[in-house]
C-alpha cells in the first residue's frame, strides 16, 4: 500500500534568503506554523528559500499557506529584485508554489485544487498580481511549468519586477533537482535540452537558470508517479540519470576541457516518503537546512 496516497504535499519556494533581507524575515517564516512545515531550506548564494509542508486537511493546509502569502506581502521589495536573474514573485518574495496529492483510482487531485482555489480567492483580492495556474487546470487541462512560464518570456528576459505566482496542481510527487555548471550558456542551454529528453518512469522537466558569477543551473523538476524509485545510494530516480546527461552534454560540447569544469548537483526539499515518514512521525522544523 502507498502511504503517501491522499496526503496533501506542498512546496513553497521564495526569491530570498538572508542575503537579501533581514535574518529576522527568514526565521520568522518557521514561527509562522506550528504544523504542517516538514522542511526548510535556504540558500544564500541563489539568494532562495524553500519551506515544504505535509496535511492531510484542505483547510489547514490552505490556512498555511495564506499565512505565507499575507506575510509576504508585509515585507519590503527585496534588494536586487529587479535583476535580470530574479524570478518573477508575489510581493517579490513568492515565486512558486506546487501542491501535490495522489487519490487512489482518481487522476485529478480534488483537495489540491481545493487549496489552490481558496488561494485563488485570496489572491484575486490583492491588486496587480497575476497568478499563472499550472499543472492541472480548467477542464482538467494539463499545463507544464516551463510551457506557461515560456509564454510569458519571463525567464529568457528576466523577470525581477514582475508580481506574479505561479501555482500547481499535480497527482506526482515533484523533486527538485539541480546541477550547476561554471559553462558559457549555451553549453548550459543545451544541458539542458538534453535533459527534458529523458524517458522512462522519471518525467523530467528543466530550465537553464543563472547562478552568477559565469555559473548556470539545469534546474530540473523530476515527476514521480506512485512510490517513486528510489537508486542505489538513496538517490530519487532521475538524479543519477540527470547527472550523466549533463556530463555526456559537456564532453560532447567542449570536449577534454569537460574535465576541468566542476559540475554540483543537489536535490531540495525530501523525497516523497521522507515527507510521509516525518508527517507519520510528527517531526516538526526549527531551523532551516544550508544548501
Amino acid at each position: 500500500m502507498n502511504r503517501a496516497k491522499n496526503l496533501l504535499v506542498s512546496n513553497l519556494y521564495l526569491s530570498v534568503s538572508k542575503r537579501s533581507v533581514d535574518s529576522s524575515v527568514i526565521d520568522h517564516l518557521i514561527d509562522l506554523v506550528d504544523s504542517d512545515l516538514s522542511a526548510a531550506f535556504t540558500d544564500l548564494v541563489y539568494d532562495r528559500t524553500s519551506l515544504h509542508f505535509t496535511s492531510t486537511s484542505v483547510q489547514s493546509l490552505s490556512n498555511t499557506l495564506q499565512r505565507y502569502l499575507e506575510y509576504a506581502e508585509t515585507l519590503e521589495p527585496r534588494r536586487g529584485s529587479e535583476d535580470d536573474t530574479a524570478h518573477p514573485a508575489f510581493s517579490n518574495i513568492v515565486d512558486n508554489l506546487s501542491i501535490f496529492q495522489q487519490v487512489e483510482g482518481v487522476d485529478v487531485p480534488r483537495g489540491a485544487l481545493e487549496v489552490r482555489g481558496n488561494l485563488a480567492k485570496y489572491i484575486a483580492g490583492v491588486e496587480g498580481v497575476e497568478l499563472l495556474e499550472y499543472g492541472f487546470c480548467e477542464g482538467n487541462e494539463y499545463k507544464r511549468l516551463r510551457d506557461v512560464r515560456r509564454e510569458k518570456g519571463w525567464f529568457e528576459q528576466g523577470g525581477g519586477g514582475v508580481n506574479a505566482i505561479s501555482i500547481g496542481v499535480l497527482n506526482k510527487f515533484i523533486t527538485n533537482y539541480n546541477v550547476r555548471v561554471n559553462v558559457e550558456r549555451s553549453v548550459a542551454v543545451k544541458c539542458s535540452a538534453k535533459v527534458r529528453k529523458i524517458s522512462g518512469q522519471g518525467d523530467v522537466e528543466a530550465l537553464t537558470l543563472n547562478y552568477g558569477e559565469g555559473r548556470w543551473e539545469i534546474a530540473c523538476n523530476i515527476l514521480h508517479g506512485g512510490d517513486g524509485v528510489v537508486g542505489e545510494g538513496g538517490a530519487v530516480w532521475g538524479e543519477n540519470e540527470i547527472m550523466r546527461v549533463v556530463r555526456d552534454t559537456l564532453n560532447d560540447e567542449i570536449g577534454e576541457k569537460a574535465n576541468e569544469i566542476e559540475v554540483f548537483g543537489y536535490r531540495v526539499g525530501l523525497s516523497e516518503m521522507e515527507h510521509v515518514e516525518k508527517y507519520e512521525a510528527g517531526i516538526g522544523v526549527n531551523e532551516f537546512i544550508d544548501l
